[in-house]
């Protein structure tokens, strides 16, 4: 174990993407808490809060905001270092070496862990040195305490960093596809989102909050009724929903990862887990035959703008089939669908002792804030795809061999893209259909419907995947890209904070 583990984080150490990470999670983090401390109040709003900024649970609070963004570069560490070995055909010699399955498995998911959790630590690191410049305002600040920094590690930032890097690893080592974990990933935010809008409904929160995967909603039941005082001088209280949430999760954590030792194997080919696997077919090779027997036609040659704007189309449409049968894809939609169901249920109920109609304007309301996030996010990931198929599929070369420019290649994942956007809409437009019909209304207004989907909102999505092609198209991994993006939706919150508007 300690040969793998040592050379994986030798050769992360080695790697610009992990400096990248360290520079950005810095940077945020001193840039969030730079603003929390009043650096900017001369440009903007005077600061002033009875809240101290570098308490434990403000701390922790802040941390919570990045450590989703943490989440997002799991897939991208943890599970990279077992998928590198699929991806380069290195596991067919790596599985040679007189190695244990234990030093394997251990080696690769501890190196990536702790790899993780060094970025993570760049967050504390940023916040502790902008607390103790000169520029941040004394008011806000009580005196340093070294555990309010390392409490919210221990309780939260390392424990979910294992337990979501426990699933990525078991998915991405049994699965061999780098791209489910982040689906994974995204999956857990949903996830949790859903059983925090949970607590809004129910008396007990007690134990709605044991199955929040990051611990937050644990957090928010012990400490709701807690005084200014008592958060500026209390630490986190590790009791109670809070110390219960931790070890189902963690235990939960652990129960992944063994079981992935146990299932995993040092096997060539990787095991199928959906459908039945294809019959080999017998293929009789005619050896006899002559390329006399074939008339070939006389091609003739068209390379107007025309002709490749037809090429475009036309490779869109197999750009598309490459999105749909994505497995990936397959699992957004249904959740997709799930969310719009569940949330259509709401829509029927009564208001204050009035019967209300699910009229379309509420379910075109509804169905909006839903694909916002769900459409972002599907964009963000396969604008990535997009563009590292062919890389993917190892057929890089040919494709840069053909005699096709390159705005044709790019336009027609540009049109993919759309036409990925569109299904997604029709989906959803559909799904709020049936809702109301559920609820005995019929009266649909498909006008609507459509003016608001594949009119308005089309535009601004489309703007949305020029967006994320042209960042995707500067950086070769699209993981990275994928990461910058995420970033990329904080700058408006950030630039309006420090006086640019």
């Amino acid at each position: 174990m300690k040969t793998i583990f040592i050379f994986e984080l030798k050769r992360w150490l080695k790697n610009w993407v992990f400096y990248l990470y360290l520079l950005i999670f810095f940077s945020l983090g001193f840039l969030i808490s730079a603003i929390a401390l009043g650096y900017f109040d001369s440009l903007s709003a005077t600061t002033s809060s009875n809240r101290f900024i570098n308490s434990a649970l403000s701390l922790n609070g802040l941390l919570g905001q990045l450590g989703t963004f943490i989440n997002f570069i799991i897939p991208a560490v943890v599970g990279a270092t077992v998928y590198r070995d699929y991806k380069y055909n290195f596991h067919s010699i790596f599985y040679a070496y007189p190695f244990s399955k234990s030093s394997y498995i251990l080696g690769k998911f501890l190196s990536g862990i702790l790899v993780t959790v060094l970025i993570s630590l760049s967050i504390g690191a940023a916040f502790l040195l902008a607390s103790v410049l000169p520029f941040a305002n004394k008011d806000l600040l009580a005196p340093i305490d070294f555990f309010a920094y390392i409490q919210p590690y221990l309780l939260f930032i390392i424990p979910n960093i294992f337990v979501i890097g426990a699933f990525v690893f078991a998915l991405v080592t049994l699965t061999r596809n780098e791209y489910i974990g982040f689906v994974f990933v995204i999956i857990l935010i949903l996830f949790q989102s859903f059983i925090y809008n949970m607590t809004n409904d129910v008396d007990d929160k007690f134990w709605v909050s044991l199955l929040d995967p990051y611990g937050a909603i644990s957090l928010d039941y012990l400490t709701e009724y807690w005084t200014i005082e008592e958060q500026n001088t209390l630490f986190i209280p590790f009791k109670s929903a809070l110390l219960y949430n931790r070890f189902v999760w963690v235990g939960l954590g652990v129960l992944v990862f063994v079981a992935t030792y146990f299932i995993f194997s040092f096997n060539y080919t990787v095991p199928s887990f959906f459908g039945k696997k294809k019959k080999a077919q017998r293929f009789t090779k005619n050896n006899f035959g002559g390329i006399i027997k074939i008339n070939l036609p006389k091609v003739s040659y068209h390379y107007d703008f025309w002709n490749n704007f037809k090429t475009a189309i036309s490779l869109s449409k197999f750009e598309f089939k490459l999105i749909v049968k994505n497995r990936i894809f397959l699992v957004f939609i249904t959740i997709l669908m799930l969310f719009i169901v569940f949330s259509g249920y709401t829509l029927g109920q009564e208001l204050f002792g009035t019967r209300t109609y699910p009229v379309t304007w509420k379910v075109i309301g509804m169905a909006k804030g839903l694909l916002e996030v769900f459409l972002l996010l599907i964009i963000y990931l396969f604008a990535g795809i997009s563009l590292n198929n062919a890389s993917n599929f190892r057929i890089n070369h040919l494709v840069d061999s053909t005699p096709v420019p390159n705005w044709v290649l790019l336009m027609s994942k540009v049109l993919g893209l759309i036409k990925m956007v569109i299904l997604i809409m029709l989906v959803s437009i559909t799904s709020g259909m049936l809702i109301q019909s559920y609820y005995g209304y019929f009266k649909f207004e498909i006008g609507q419907y459509l003016i608001t989907f594949l009119g308005l909102e089309l535009l601004y999505y489309i703007i949305v995947i020029l967006y994320a092609v042209f960042i995707q198209g500067f950086f070769k991994n699209y993981l990275v890209g994928f990461f910058v993006i995420i970033l990329s939706m904080m700058y408006p919150f950030v630039f309006s904070k420090i006086g640019l508007e």
